[in-house]
């Protein structure tokens, strides 16, 4: 409706605003009916999106922890020596007992160095001539051998001798000056006998200027070391890393022992109950939102408000009458209905029917200790946590089996219910695009009904203002009848 300001009802007497607005009262009432249908479409593609992004990250979350038996089969680690390994048992899942002795840690091959200054016995920095250098003779012809690649001196700053042997050995060695040390750092980039570095000088003064000093061989190569290992006290394993796989146990030596450690492995029973409580805990909460958007109070008698009803009242009062009808959309909702029972039937189905290579002894949660009390808590789960921890314990590979088959289920099932259709978008549970086409209607329908309404309200206008006219003609002919 336009904002003219009309003055009616002078001639006549008559209250043409009320008389016109009774008139135009189901025009008003279509056009506010169409938008009250766009609000609760909008307020119902919120919900939908609300409610599935709960139940994508409960998919996302607990059920994707769960998939695979890598995730769930955890194993714990007991060490008689501490700082001497780190044992990896992501892929070791066999209960048993190592003894490990670390004789020898691999080494880099890496050169001995002294610190150097400039020849006034100041500090050296990256930015200083390499020439510069104490004991370099600057007009000389100085020439640097790595591993039978030559640099040269000449003009050349720091800085720019490492990128120069950068450029040829990057891939083989480091080779760094350190502005705090004030020396030059070189080592192989890899552990292991077969890395060596070999040094060589227009003369040895060069290396000597450079703070090299010869290895332990009197010369100037350099020669990494293999890691010894002595496995269960009989076999010697030689490893040109650190990181070393014997038995199917992965490990990383990080110092040298005298005596053996004693690794045992078992399995971690304490972790695997934990994670089948939170997975069950997931499952309850998500339910729970579930069953209570399910039977949430009806909103009959609630409708979206209008401008004009909402002056009547205060934001509180709003807020609660708007919050009324948002709890209520999802009631008795049939897709979420249908994902209730889906997973109901997921945590509660015997598998031993459906999966043969599962244990019958170990084939459905209840036998885990974890069932529903009863029909008042529509399909919640309660965990008895000494009998899951003692169905772990005896039965581990079974437990484990179960519970990966009941996620992938789950997940598998989910997916299928939140694939791109042309009612919704992918990673949704519901009609959203369904209700993306409502809104973008009743907004056409809302413009339509609204020129609808403002064109025959001016028509209204228009004949009371000819009545008003025509009134005050015959007011005037009458006055001057009567003055004659």
């Amino acid at each position: 409706m336009g904002n003219t300001i009309r003055f009616t009802g002078l001639s006549s007497g008559l209250d043409t605003e009320s008389v016109v607005k009774a008139i135009m009262t189901p025009y008003q009432n279509k056009v506010d009916t169409l938008k009250k249908n766009k609000v609760l479409a909008e307020w119902r593609k919120d919900v939908y999106k609300e409610m599935s992004t709960k139940i994508q990250n409960f998919r996302n979350n607990a059920v994707s922890k769960l998939k695979y038996v890598g995730d769930l089969n955890k194993s714990k680690v007991t060490l008689s020596q501490e700082g001497a390994i780190k044992v990896d048992t992501s892929s070791y899942k066999e209960d048993g007992t190592h003894r490990i002795e670390v004789k020898q840690l691999a080494e880099t091959a890496t050169v001995t160095v002294g610190t150097i200054k400039d020849k006034n016995g100041n500090k050296l920095t990256k930015d200083s001539l390499v020439t510069d250098i104490a004991g370099i003779e600057a007009a000389g012809s100085n020439i640097l051998k790595i591993n039978g690649e030559s640099f040269d001196f000449a003009g050349k700053t720091i800085s720019e001798l490492e990128a120069a042997v950068k450029e040829k050995l990057g891939d083989e060695i480091s080779f760094k000056f350190d502005n705090s040390v004030g020396a030059f750092l070189i080592s192989s980039n890899k552990t292991g006998e077969n890395q060596s570095i070999d040094l060589t000088g227009t003369d040895t003064n060069v290396l000597s200027a450079m703070g090299v000093k010869a290895s332990s061989t009197n010369s100037y190569k350099y020669d990494g070391k293999n890691a010894e290992i002595l496995y269960n006290n009989g076999v010697t394993i030689s490893s040109e890393t650190n990181d070393i796989e014997v038995n199917g146990l992965k490990f990383t030596a990080v110092a040298t022992t005298t005596t053996p450690i004693t690794v045992t492995v078992s399995k971690d029973v304490d972790s695997m109950v934990e994670a089948v409580k939170n997975f069950v805990n997931e499952y309850n909460t998500l339910l729970e939102e579930i069953n209570g958007k399910l039977s949430a109070d009806s909103a009959k008698g609630y409708d979206p408000l209008t401008d004009e009803e909402k002056e009547a009242m205060s934001e509180k009062e709003i807020e609660l009458w708007e919050n009324k009808i948002k709890s209520s959309l999802l009631r008795n909702d049939s897709t979420l209905k249908d994902l209730s029972s889906m997973l109901r039937s997921a945590m509660t189905t015997d598998y031993s029917k459906t999966d043969a290579g599962l244990d019958e002894k170990c084939s459905m949660l209840s036998q885990l200790g974890i069932s529903s009390t009863g029909w008042r808590d529509k399909g919640k789960l309660t965990i008895d946590e000494d009998a899951l921890k003692k169905a772990i314990s005896e039965n581990g590979d079974g437990v484990v089996s179960l519970v990966t088959t009941i996620a992938n289920k789950i997940d598998q099932e989910l997916d299928a219910r939140s694939k791109s259709t042309e009612f919704r978008t992918y990673g949704q549970y519901f009609s959203d695009k369904t209700q993306t086409t409502n809104i973008s209607r009743y907004e056409r329908e809302i413009e339509s009904a609204q020129e609808r309404y403002d064109r025959l309200e001016a028509v209204y206008y228009k004949k009371f203002t000819a009545m008003e006219q025509a009134m005050q003609e015959m007011s005037s002919q009458s006055s001057l009848f009567s003055s004659m």
